[in-house]
């Protein structure tokens, strides 16, 4: 069995074998086991803010018993403020000149300038305040956010592109290297990018997939977390390769 990953390197399509894509599979896994605890963590924090502070074996007992269970929203006065506060002081990428012998000099003062012109253009053409916002939020409510660099095609163009900043609603369709240390991640060596699609919207999007029978894959339990009676869930990978 082959694939084909949908990256590209010096032009051409990196071809994968079975054992790559179970190497890769195996690597996914084992990421997606190290945030378990944090992803529990953020929907007991996403509960709570909902107005459900109940222990869900409590609400049974108290439901058998005929008994009334309240809930007081406590903190989402406190999560509204901050968020506010980044909503009424929109969030920027800022650029300093490089330092030369101890001196800035004007060359470098003109290259963070164009720098900042062109990261303006970006984040005004992706409504970028709207990304920074949604994983601020999604960080002060669950414990983490994420953004999205890509690149995308200029309309009426089929050679340029151009970079957008995508904002990620879900923060649990990325699986980030659990092993970095930095606390900003920029020393994470891999990241997934996970979305559900249902099958037929997948056989139509990937038409020229060899897969079109996806009943032996849901029989396999290896294939478990991948497949379902109805949908089938995608990953991007993305790592960082030294030379």
């Amino acid at each position: 069995v082959r694939r084909i990953s949908r990256c590209r390197e010096d032009s051409r399509w990196i071809v994968m074998a079975a054992a790559d894509l179970n190497e890769l599979r195996q690597l996914f896994e084992n990421d997606y086991a190290e945030w378990k605890d944090p992803r529990d963590e953020r929907e007991k924090d996403i509960r709570h803010l909902a107005g459900d502070p109940w222990d869900p074996a409590e609400k049974t007992v108290r439901d058998a018993a005929g008994r009334p269970y309240i809930a007081f929203d406590e903190l989402n006065q406190y999560t509204s403020q901050v968020i506010n506060d980044i909503r009424a002081n929109p969030l920027a990428m800022a650029f300093a000149p490089a330092e030369d012998d101890g001196q800035k000099s004007d060359e470098g003062e003109k290259r963070a300038q164009l720098y900042a012109d062109k990261a303006r253009e970006m984040e005004y053409r992706s409504s970028a305040t709207l990304a920074y916002t949604l994983a601020a939020e999604n960080a002060i409510q669950g414990g983490y956010g994420f953004i999205k660099l890509s690149a995308k095609y200029a309309p009426k163009s089929v050679r340029n592109q151009e970079l957008w900043i995508d904002p990620v609603p879900d923060p649990d369709a990325i699986i980030f290297d659990p092993f970095h240390l930095r606390p900003d991640g920029t020393d994470a060596t891999r990241a997934f990018e996970l979305e559900h699609r249902r099958l037929e919207q997948f056989k139509q999007d990937f038409k020229n997939a060899k897969t079109q029978d996806f009943d032996a894959y849901q029989r396999d339990t290896a294939y478990a977390t991948w497949i379902q009676p109805d949908r089938i869930l995608l990953a991007k990978y993305w790592c960082v390769k030294t030379t």
